[in-house]
């Protein structure tokens, strides 16, 4: 994108926003480094980054508004990103000066007994010396681990502290978490608090003063998220027990083995850490904590322009991953037709790499990755394929989930369910809180019959009334799959969850050239079936009619 780069004022807020969060991290960080966590973080204006020049611009206009009142600190990378346990003594001040509530179990004493693999879960981590990450899937109750763990660190006098990447993840964990633990508006001993990963990274956050023998408890939900580069600095060196949980422990940097790895003392595995306790489709469906699911592969053609577009995206990923994978070496290199998910986290590690002719290769890999990811979520045939579904009446008594990549998908989607007249409700980054609460209050009460959201649904909102989900987005990873899947198969009597993935025929995404290949090993021994439907299927409404006959029937 050229220099003089014209954002739009949803992406200018957004942008404001994330300087602001950074700036009280980093004071002193650069528009590079400032453009890099944008980034990451999803801030940009469609495929492109946010340029540096508007970055500057918006420092200037915050600093006009608001002037920086984080103090000022080094960046250097010989600093560990870990919160020094000596931070708690330099907040106390303020944490006194804070008004700190703390609210007793509404209900503890009735909560039904954990199942057996959140008991062994436990038992794993204890044994591991309180410190380690619990994966399990989506959907089979990972966060009573956090709260039985909660549980015993506070009833011995500890203090628990829940940190999550969103402020929708922490309304949903107070939520439940006021059932079983006394929760506490600010840290506090005997007593869970809960915050998102941005708040614990301020410098003024109030950590506890370390108390000699009392154990203290750091949750982190959502784990893989604290790889990033702003987040580990909300890793709080003064507790003695941690505990990450996560659906699965991946990422596309090296952002576990920089910092989950030792924070938790994990082993490192072949493919990455090896989890303290790991629970898979298989025995969460055996011990009924999931609900039965089924998977459906669905085809969608490109367009005849489509398919133009995909070809050079192609042809750029293809040779830029030649060319990387020729020039470069060392632990854990790929394979030539390695997986995507793999191909990406090599080219994350040579992103700035002093060679050119490497670091343009790396940077090639991922923006084209990228492009073709956004065209295949965006696709014509996707969208006229739910359209089509919600005209043969298939939606008609389900509660559905449907994911897209971005915010515009997100909207043409809405706008054709409700031509069909499905009722829809959707929510993106840039939904207002109070609406996206009432929003996601309007989908779980029945006053709406399908959510729509791009990235946003992926992690942390719990839907067990929602048996339908439909992923629109491309599928970059096992993770996102896994998420989204999740979402629907929350246990209920007598439920069969259904998850439809649409995927572009004779793309990286096609079963038949290796698509979701991670994924499909994953749920095949847990689902009750995974349907593969034929890519001669051509039409959208032919096609609908053929995921229509394989829905479950609606009671009443």
């Amino acid at each position: 994108m050229p220099v003089e780069q014209k954002i739009s004022p949803a992406t200018r807020q957004r942008a404001i926003r994330g300087i602001a969060a950074i700036l009280k991290v980093e004071p002193s960080a650069t528009a590079t480094r400032i453009q890099a966590l944008l980034a990451e973080a999803g801030v940009k204006e469609g495929q492109y980054k946010i340029s540096r020049g508007n970055i500057r611009e918006l420092k200037k206009e915050l600093r006009g508004v608001s002037p920086a009142k984080a103090t000022s600190r080094s960046t250097s990378s010989s600093r560990p990103a870990t919160r020094p346990a000596s931070k708690a003594k330099t907040s106390a001040g303020s944490k006194k000066r804070r008004t700190n509530h703390v609210s007793k179990p509404s209900g503890g004493a009735t909560q039904p007994k954990p199942y057996k693999w959140q008991v062994d879960a436990l038992a794993k981590w204890k044994a591991a010396k309180h410190v380690g990450v619990v994966q399990a899937i989506t959907g089979a109750g990972k966060s009573r681990v956090g709260l039985e763990a909660a549980i015993s660190v506070t009833k011995a006098g500890g203090a628990a502290i829940l940190l999550v990447p969103t402020s929708l993840l922490a309304d949903q964990w107070r939520h439940d978490a006021t059932k079983f633990v006394p929760v506490a508006t600010w840290p506090t001993p005997g007593a869970l608090s809960i915050h998102t990963m941005a708040a614990a990274c301020k410098d003024d956050f109030p950590w506890p003063d370390l108390e000699k023998g009392r154990k203290d408890l750091l949750i982190v939900d959502e784990v893989h998220r604290i790889g990033s580069e702003i987040w580990p600095k909300g890793l709080w060196a003064g507790a003695s027990h941690r505990l990450g949980l996560t659906a699965t422990l991946e990422r596309s940097d090296s952002g576990l083995e920089d910092h989950v790895i030792p924070y938790f003392k994990l082993k490192a595995g072949k493919n990455g850490p090896v989890p303290t306790f790991d629970l898979g489709y298989k025995r969460a469906g055996s011990e009924k904590t999931i609900s039965e699911f089924q998977v459906i592969f669905a085809p969608a053609h490109l367009s005849p322009k489509e398919s133009k577009d995909h070809a050079q995206s192609l042809k750029s990923y293809s040779d830029s991953w030649k060319t990387l994978h020729s020039r470069t070496s060392g632990r854990g290199k790929p394979s030539l037709g390695d997986t995507a998910t793999n191909k990406l986290k090599w080219a994350a590690r040579f992103n700035n790499d002093q060679d050119r002719e490497i670091r343009g290769a790396a940077r090639l890999v991922i923006k084209s990755f990228n492009a073709l990811g956004t065209l295949m979520s965006e696709m014509g045939s996707k969208l006229g394929l739910v359209s089509e579904l919600a005209k043969s009446g298939a939606l008609k008594g389900r509660k559905t989930i449907l994911f897209t990549q971005r915010e515009k998908t997100m909207t043409k989607v809405t706008q054709a369910l409700r031509a069909a007249r499905v009722n829809a409700v959707e929510v993106s980054a840039e939904t207002d809180e109070d609406e996206r609460k009432e929003r996601v209050r309007e989908f779980r009460d029945g006053k709406a019959d399908a959510f729509s959201s791009p990235r946003v649904g992926d992690e942390g909102i719990n839907f067990p009334e929602a048996d339908l989900a439909i992923s629109i987005a491309t599928v970059k990873s096992r993770r996102l799959l896994v998420q989204r899947l999740g979402r629907i198969i929350r246990p209920r009597p007598g439920k069969l969850a259904t998850f439809v993935v649409l995927y572009a025929v004779g793309t990286l995404e096609d079963p038949a050239k290796g698509g979701a290949k991670e994924f499909r090993e994953l749920v095949k021994p847990g689902s009750k079936e995974l349907i593969d439907l034929p890519p001669s299927l051509k039409g959208p409404k032919e096609i609908a009619a053929a995921i229509k006959a394989l829905l479950p029937r609606v009671r009443g």
